[in-house]
């Protein structure tokens, strides 16, 4: 069985460094050539937020993966 991705989902991706990446999927497309291209939004993990948005009860939830 094939698997299914839509528009919103959460999807895992490399990024150009070979890193495992958690991303949203924005759009799906489709060339001329009949090849697929993928549009995702990178999701941002606690220690790639800048200093002013780090604080403890943020980074406790970050943990928990509330946030």
């Amino acid at each position: 069985m094939p698997l299914l991705y839509r528009s919103g989902d959460f999807v895992y991706y490399h990024d150009d460094n070979g890193q495992k990446k958690l991303g949203r999927l924005r759009s799906i497309l489709k060339n001329h050539d009949g090849y697929y291209q993928l549009r995702i939004q990178k999701i941002l993990e606690y220690s790639d937020l800048p200093g002013n948005l780090k604080g403890l009860s943020r980074q406790r939830r970050s943990i928990t993966s509330e946030v």
